[in-house]
């Protein structure tokens, strides 16, 4: 994936989003992090992406802090990074 946007459109061809409501993906690669708050449709709504130079926690908590409110309904995990947060059970 190259950006947030093409991991919106992943997410809206998978069975990740949850109809009727809102859902943050995150894609943990060995270099980045890309975040996207995902509408019911499917639409990307607002996004991050970021360089984690070494510390993708610090910046799946940035996304996290930015993208997610009450009225998201689920988080999805992927890429080389996610089994990383296996190891954190608190930041998600």
């Amino acid at each position: 994936m190259k950006n947030a946007g093409d991991l919106a459109v992943k997410i809206r061809n998978s069975k990740w989003r949850v109809n009727g409501a809102l859902g943050v993906g995150i894609d943990i690669g060995a270099l980045t992090v890309k975040a996207v708050l995902v509408s019911n449709t499917g639409q990307a709504l607002d996004s991050l992406y970021r360089f984690h130079q070494g510390k993708p926690l610090a910046v799946v908590r940035e996304a996290l802090v930015r993208l997610v409110s009450d009225r998201v309904s689920w988080i999805g995990v992927t890429g080389s990074g996610a089994q990383l947060l296996k190891s954190y059970p608190g930041v998600l």
